[in-house]
């Protein structure tokens, strides 16, 4: 005697077709958010380099530092988006001095950073975080959209995976900071103003 088993052979078949898809949309999911992932981190650990570089190339007054043995602080407002990238250049020196990284949640302890990375957790404090230190002796940087033009110092905008560089030499002279012609060559000025440069 035979069995007919050929519906529930093609309905085993469509069930399996249907399970290896979802499989693969799922596995494609994932590659992508991980991808993603993997990319930011490349991408802030990018950034953490460019400060670490600003440093090089940023003359701050000398009332900026108790002595010639103090440290350079840099400070990161809001939430940290580096990880532990930026902790690697703690090792390091510039124009010799150590460096200090700090992680600030308030606005209130500003007071003493050389350098600030504003966070894009702090868009909406931007205003008052810029009035703030705006007399400042302190590199604002962030990659918050448009950071430069609203009166930020240095601006990092990430354009096809590359990381550009806006300026906003009014903000700088209002901190009373000279940054090198090095650095401002290869930036995007904005409201470019004559301004003493150290080579």
């Amino acid at each position: 005697m035979s069995r007919n088993i050929g519906p529930i052979s093609n309905k085993a078949s469509a069930t399996y077709r249907h399970s290896v898809q979802l499989m693969s949309v799922i596995v494609f999911v994932l590659v992508m958010v991980f991808s993603k992932a993997s990319a930011g981190a490349a991408n802030y650990k990018l950034k953490a380099a460019y400060i670490y570089q600003f440093t090089k190339f940023t003359h701050w007054p000398k009332n900026a530092f108790e002595d010639a043995s103090s440290s350079i602080r840099i400070c990161v407002l809001g939430k940290n988006p580096f990880e532990k990238a930026l902790e690697s250049f703690s090792s390091r020196t510039s124009q010799k001095r150590n460096l200090q990284v700090e992680y600030l949640t308030s606005i209130t302890k500003l007071g003493g950073c050389h350098v600030v990375f504003i966070s894009k957790s702090e868009q909406k404090e931007l205003k008052k975080i810029l009035q703030q230190i705006s007399h400042q002796p302190v590199l604002s940087v962030s990659d918050i959209n448009g950071f430069a033009k609203h009166g930020g110092i240095i601006g990092l905008m990430t354009k096809k995976r590359k990381v550009g560089i806006e300026i906003n030499v009014n903000s700088s002279q209002s901190a009373k900071i000279t940054l090198s012609s090095k650095l401002l060559e290869v930036a995007t000025l904005i409201n470019k103003k004559p301004q003493v440069k150290i080579p």
